[in-house]
């Protein structure tokens, strides 16, 4: 089974910026809007892909992207540290934009193995990522566009959804 996660997440580091114009093409079309229960379509293929792609193998969005904190994030992670709210934010935070994000990348939590080390109170922006099997797929389209370069999930999602339009 670890090859077959490992060959994900390798088909999907050659196919990502390959394959990255056709899946916009897809994700902003009309013939996304016509699939039948999409959200559902994508919840199912968000959890068949997860089951098979083991994301410490890979953990490029810790590797690469900043994470948003809302203020109930920042409660539970400055609690879990035995840290105030105030130094927290000071110590792993700034504020962009009306939002607290990450001072820097790779993520300040992402430990040498992979695994966060607030993993039992990351922030929900982590633990819902990708996004991908959330209620609402057609309202992040951007989300998914910037996410299928990122997150090997989110471009197993995206393949497997115009392959199944294609065989219509």
């Amino acid at each position: 089974m670890a090859v077959e996660k490992d060959a994900l997440i390798e088909s999907w580091r050659e196919g990502k910026n390959h394959n990255k114009k056709k899946a916009s093409q897809f994700l902003r079309s009309e013939n996304l809007k016509q699939i039948q229960d999409l959200d559902t379509l994508s919840q199912n293929l968000n959890q068949e892909v997860s089951n098979s792609i083991d994301c410490l193998n890979c953990a490029n969005c810790c590797k690469t992207t900043v994470t948003v904190f809302k203020e109930a994030d920042i409660t539970r992670a400055a609690k879990a540290m035995e840290m105030s709210k105030k130094a927290f934010i000071k110590k792993y935070l700034i504020e962009d934009e009306g939002e607290y994000t990450t001072i820097t990348t790779p993520c300040p939590f992402l430990l040498n193995d992979n695994k966060c080390k607030i993993y039992e109170v990351r922030p929900d922006a982590c633990a819902s990522f990708p996004h991908t099997g959330r209620y609402g797929f057609l309202k992040r389209i951007k989300a998914h566009e910037n996410n299928y370069e990122i997150c090997p999930i989110t471009y197993h999602v995206v393949q497997r959804m115009m392959r199944r339009f294609n065989d219509q």
